[in-house]
């Protein structure tokens, strides 16, 4: 009895662990450095990444995103600034 209860409790930890682990990458994130074109800047912004794959700044459309499971990167396109299109 004592195993079967043991056993179930180790069940449903790993279950509850395993669905833990699942990254979001939508929601607001701090942008801290930036590489362009060999140069790094530090723009320390708050930035919105909507489900809807939308990426704002201070309330403005800036660019849009769409994440590549298979390189494991965060493909941007912009009109607005030329510098937020490519991966990152």
């Amino acid at each position: 009895m004592k195993k079967t209860i043991l056993f179930i409790i180790t069940f449903i930890s790993i279950i509850g662990m395993a669905n833990a682990q699942k990254s979001k990458l939508f929601g607001s994130w701090l942008l801290t450095k930036v590489e362009v074109k060999g140069e790094t800047e530090y723009p320390y912004q708050v930035t919105e990444f909507s489900e809807d794959g939308k990426m704002l700044m201070m309330g403005m459309e800036i660019a849009t995103w769409s994440y590549n499971k298979n390189k494991h990167t965060i493909e941007m396109k912009s009109d607005f600034d030329k510098d937020f299109n490519g991966e990152g």
